[in-house]
């Protein structure tokens, strides 16, 4: 597409079309830096209007090692919505959007860990049970033996009675 250069009429500053095309489950509109987006209809934003960003700057530190602080700078609103799946500019198509990828155990040494975390962060006890029953092929399949199941199973009653007693 060529790069049609726009102009405000007031300012006589370059603009930018910024379209938000909302993802399955995300709203009709947003906020972002003072402006308000409605889903698929363009917004036209100056080139010089900015949003405070965290951004790394590597560091010299007195005994020569390098460190990675974050300095906040002013970078245009253009700029951003470039590389955000939920922004068109100027007709472009938004870059691809990134799909998470879940993290589960391969070995019984993971599977530990993750058991821990997860029950650790429970909130209902049926939700526990149930989910330790859900979980019986995954423990399978990472190899975890009796002494792994007992290790974990202190933590998982003790937790399911915390659990129980705020219901």
């Amino acid at each position: 597409m060529a790069d049609i250069q726009q102009k405000d009429a007031k300012s006589n500053q370059p603009v930018d079309d910024i379209t938000y095309i909302p993802g399955e489950g995300d709203p009709a509109k947003v906020k972002w830096n003072g402006l308000e987006f409605k889903a698929h209809i363009p917004i036209k934003v100056s080139r010089s209007h900015t949003v405070l960003v965290p951004l790394p700057v590597e560091v010299t530190a007195p005994d020569g090692s390098r460190l990675t602080r974050h300095v906040e700078k002013r970078v245009p609103m253009v700029e951003l919505a470039k590389n955000n799946p939920s922004f068109s500019v100027n007709g472009e198509t938004p870059i691809a959007r990134k799909m998470g990828t879940q993290r589960v155990p391969t070995n019984s040494d993971e599977d530990r860990g993750y058991c821990i975390a997860w029950i650790a962060a429970s909130t209902a006890a049926s939700a526990m049970n149930a989910r330790w029953e859900a979980e019986a092929e995954l423990r399978a399949k990472c190899g975890c033996d009796d002494r792994d199941i007992a290790y974990l199973m202190p933590f998982f009653h003790a937790r399911l009675e915390e659990t129980k007693a705020a219901a």
